[in-house]
């Protein structure tokens, strides 16, 4: 696979991911393309990624 991005995914029911058996509540790390896989079918929901200070709108002066 060529996209080497990964994304927290929070199961939402149980689900086997690459032949382990993960209880609903667990959270997994996962490509991108799984992570949307496991979302759009009702599977997981992706975490939100951690904002950085940038786009929290800080600013020192």
């Amino acid at each position: 696979m060529s996209d080497s991005k990964t994304i927290q995914v929070t199961l939402t029911q149980p689900h086997t991911h690459a032949g382990v058996r993960h209880a609903a509540g667990a959270i997994i790390t996962v490509p991108a393309a799984d992570a949307q896989w496991l979302q759009k079918n009702g599977i997981g929901s992706i975490k939100p990624s951690r904002p950085s200070i940038k786009n929290l709108g800080v600013t020192h002066e």
